[in-house]
């Protein structure tokens, strides 16, 4: 409640806006593109570092304003078509300044993002043990991803297939690694716990 809760549900969330388009500002340096840059190393670019610990921020101060109602999100059916239809065609639109295209871009990525919650809240909030199951593996899977899609790639870069076949492969073979690993090495470990919070079996 208090400042967290006004920070992230009430009015002044409008604030988180301003730090994500300065950071937006300093995407796609070297050519147009849509959405933040992509760290290829280990250690993260620190404007793609700063761009998504705005998001972490946002989302531990939510976790402390416990929304029990769920007001965020609440605008889903009108977030997400507006995102999808008006802010996403506008984001590759040629004749726009890099302020205007942070802007756009910005918007996007939380209109998108306060949509999802409530989308999902709304069709798959009734407590299916295995929907909780996969909303907990998601940050594991978040963060070990890229390397191990690097790992898997390389091999199958050779293969004269389909690259939608590769990519479809990639996918399939990374999350179900990363699925398995999650509920046998990581759920009840300290990582778990210190990615989730302490589960029991």
């Amino acid at each position: 409640g208090g400042l967290s809760a006004r920070l992230t549900v009430g009015w002044l969330q409008v604030v988180w806006l301003l730090p994500t388009v300065l950071m937006m500002c300093l995407m796609g340096l070297f050519g147009p593109a849509f959405g933040p840059d992509t760290s290829l190393g280990i250690v993260p670019q620190p404007h793609v570092l700063l761009y998504y610990a705005i998001f972490f921020a946002f989302g531990c101060l939510y976790f402390a304003a416990a929304d029990s109602a769920g007001q965020l999100g609440r605008w889903w059916w009108l977030t997400l078509p507006l995102s999808l239809l008006v802010l996403l065609p506008l984001s590759f639109s040629p004749v726009q300044t890099r302020l205007e295209s942070a802007l756009i871009q910005s918007a996007f990525a939380w209109w998108m993002s306060f949509g999802c919650l409530g989308f999902f809240r709304r069709f798959l909030g009734g407590g299916s043990g295995w929907i909780r199951w996969l909303s907990d593996s998601s940050y594991w899977l978040y963060l070990m991803h890229l390397p191990l899609l690097f790992a898997i790639q390389a091999p199958l870069r050779p293969w004269s297939i389909s690259p939608f076949l590769k990519f479809g492969l990639s996918c399939a073979v990374c999350t179900g690694l990363l699925l398995l690993s999650y509920q046998y090495l990581v759920r009840y470990s300290w990582v778990g716990t210190l990615l989730n919070g302490r589960r029991t079996r």
